[in-house]
């Protein structure tokens, strides 16, 4: 499992291009720096409410 600190921009941008399914692999910016992520991997996205921190 791979949990980011996302901002609220970077966040729509990882979910859409999820939900549009056309990307295979997007570079998703994190308080970490930035990660490669294959999208057609990713089974599911966990957004949790208190900060912006998904796991996938």
């Amino acid at each position: 499992m791979l949990s980011l600190r996302l901002s609220e921009a970077a966040l729509s941008n990882l979910s859409d291009t999820l939900k549009e399914g056309k990307e295979r692999w997007v570079e998703v910016e994190s308080s970490d720096g930035a990660v490669l992520v294959d999208v057609g991997q990713v089974v599911y996205l966990r957004v949790e409410s208190d900060d912006q921190r998904i796991g996938f």
